[in-house]
């Protein structure tokens, strides 16, 4: 009998030790898990590369859009043992000329009029909340559907100097703005005469800065510097240090020279116009139709660009956020990014060369 009743008793014991262990025991599992998840990943069900492209119709800032997306993707890489991302770097041309032989990525990243062939070929994407300009969204959607969502933004900006404005004879605390088209004059030199021209702009097919000062008037042609349809930024910014124009019209990109000139102590005083209206200068991602778990990786990848993660990221190649209106504490950075949350952007990704091209021609005066 006692025997029975210290088997009973034995046996009472496993089993209220054997209840009360398996939840601490499932506990320390799942924190084990969630740790293991933190620093190593979870295992994918896709082993192999997700292929980025990169299609650049304009300028980044510190760095190339390309070089961030592979940060990006190898923060993305670590949370998926086993997956990878490949980015690739390609024009418009070259990009459109793959898709066309039947060559596609699983994730592209592209800008305004850069792919407006191949929309059949992507899927739809969940509209993000998240996205502070709603009309980022709007220009993502093609026949009812979100085909790409704008992970990141540019600015576009009218710059000068005290030395430039002092030999155009215009007050120093006149607005760029107001006076684009009234800052042209003649440079007198020992043996001829040099004509500097008020404004000065890069450009190309996929590019429309026209719009970003339409709310001034048309532009006036007599104004410009002569190639001001033909020439890059980059070109666009030489002419404007070479002291052939007395304003530029520029992005990030040439905040980021002027400020390294400023720091290397070649350009002094220089006066900033950071504009909010129309802006192109947002930067799209979109995923091609493929098997159903490379999609789910790819369309994975496509929402981590606009995770806090990389959304904070784009400080660190001096771009603007879509999902944050400070990513700046101070300095020039901090003040375009005022004037580029308050921007709108009203031009469809999707837009064809010859749309792109009608709206150039109505900035203009005749």
């Amino acid at each position: 009998m006692n025997k029975l009743k210290l088997s009973s008793f034995v046996l009472l014991f496993i089993m209220v030790v054997m209840v009360v262990s398996f939840p601490l025991i499932a506990l320390k599992n799942n924190k084990l898990n969630i740790i293991k998840k933190q620093f190593i990943g979870e295992v994918s069900e896709y082993n192999g590369v997700i292929e980025v492209w990169n299609i650049d119709t304009f300028e980044g800032g510190t760095s190339s859009k390309t070089k961030y997306l592979e940060t990006i993707g190898l923060e993305f890489s670590k949370m998926y043992k086993g997956l990878y991302v490949l980015v690739s770097s390609y024009t418009p041309d070259e990009a459109n000329a793959l898709i066309s032989a039947g060559k596609t990525p699983h994730v592209v990243s592209y800008g305004v009029g850069s792919l407006p062939l191949c929309t059949e070929q992507l899927i739809e994407l969940d509209s993000n909340k998240n996205i502070i300009d709603k009309n980022i969204l709007k220009c993502g959607i093609k026949e009812n559907k979100q085909l790409a969502l704008g992970y990141m933004k540019g600015g576009y900006v009218l710059v000068s100097t005290k030395h430039k404005l002092e030999m155009a004879r215009k007050n120093l605390s006149l607005k760029l703005s107001n006076i684009l088209y009234s800052c042209s004059y003649t440079k007198q030199l020992k043996k001829s005469t040099k004509n500097i021209k008020s404004l000065v702009y890069g450009n190309s097919k996929y590019l429309l800065p026209e719009i970003s000062i339409i709310n001034n008037g048309k532009i006036n042609i007599k104004e410009l510097h002569p190639k001001y349809i033909t020439q890059t930024n980059y070109e666009a910014f030489n002419e404007f240090i070479l002291n052939n124009a007395v304003i530029l019209l520029g992005n990030q990109k040439d905040v980021v020279r002027m400020e390294n000139l400023v720091r290397g102590g070649k350009v002094c005083d220089v006066k900033y116009e950071f504009l909010s209206g129309a802006n192109p200068l947002v930067q799209y991602v979109s995923v091609f139709k493929n098997t159903d778990i490379i999609t789910k990786y790819s369309k994975l990848f496509a929402e981590f660009l606009l995770s806090p993660f990389a959304q904070k990221k784009l400080k660190d190649i001096s771009m603007f956020s879509v999902t944050y209106n400070k990513l700046y504490d101070d300095g020039v950075f901090a003040d375009m990014e005022k004037a580029v949350s308050n921007s709108f952007t009203n031009i469809n990704v999707f837009s064809s060369i010859k749309e792109i091209e009608d709206i150039k021609k109505n900035c203009y005066l005749d």
